[in-house]
C-alpha cells in the first residue's frame, strides 16, 4: 500500500513541475513595469501568461528586469526557442517555423493565439534560436552520456543526463564542429 502511495506522490510531483513554466527565467515570469519616469522609450517585455515578447514604453527608470532593448534580446533571455508549438485555435492554415530541440520545423498555424516559438521564415528561426549560443545543459535526468556543446569559439565534453536539456548537444565532436564553428 505504502508503495502505490509513493508511486502515487511521484507522479504528482512530476504533473506539477511538468505544469510549471519549465525553463522560463525568473525576470520573465515579472509583470510589465513602464517604471515611475516619464521618458518614452520603447521596450519589450516577456508576457508569461501568453508566451510572447511584446512592446511597451518604458518611463527610463525603476521598472524591473522584464525589460529588453529588443525583441530578439527578449526571446534570447526568456527561451521562447523551448515552448512547445502552438498552432492555436483559428482555422487559418498559415505555413510557419517553429523550434523544437536544435532545429527549427515547419507546422500550420491556424492564424491566432499561439505563443513566440513560431516564426515566418526558416531564417528567421535559425537566427532567434541559434543552438550554439544556447548555455550547456546536462537536463534533470541521471544518465551518462558523452556529448558536445558549443561554447565561445570550441567544441567541449559534457555528460547529458538524457532528457530534456536543449539543442547545444551534439552526439559527436565533428557534429558540434559542423554545425556551430562558423557561427
Amino acid at each position: 500500500m505504502n508503495k502505490l502511495f509513493g508511486v502515487l506522490f511521484l507522479f504528482l510531483i512530476f504533473l506539477i513541475v511538468d505544469a510549471d513554466d519549465y525553463g522560463i527565467p525568473e525576470i520573465c515570469k515579472l509583470e510589465q513595469d513602464s517604471g515611475t519616469c516619464l521618458a518614452l522609450f520603447e521596450r519589450w517585455w516577456y508576457n508569461n501568461d501568453l508566451g510572447q515578447c511584446q512592446n511597451f514604453t518604458y518611463g527610463g527608470c525603476y521598472g524591473n528586469e522584464n525589460n529588453f532593448r529588443t525583441k530578439l534580446e527578449c526571446q534570447q533571455n526568456c527561451k521562447i526557442c523551448e515552448l512547445k508549438m502552438v498552432v492555436g485555435p483559428c482555422k487559418a492554415a498559415i505555413p510557419r517555423w517553429w523550434y523544437d530541440n536544435g532545429e527549427c520545423k515547419k507546422f500550420i498555424y491556424g492564424g491566432c493565439k499561439g505563443n513566440d516559438n513560431n516564426f515566418k521564415t526558416l531564417e528567421e528561426c535559425q537566427k532567434t534560436c541559434n543552438v550554439c549560443e544556447l548555455e550547456q545543459d546536462s537536463g534533470p535526468c541521471e544518465a551518462l552520456f558523452i556529448r558536445w556543446w558549443y561554447d565561445k569559439g570550441e567544441c567541449k565534453k559534457f555528460v547529458y543526463g538524457g532528457c530534456r536539456g536543449n539543442g547545444n548537444n551534439f552526439k559527436t565532436l565533428e557534429e558540434c564542429q559542423a554545425r556551430c564553428q562558423y557561427t
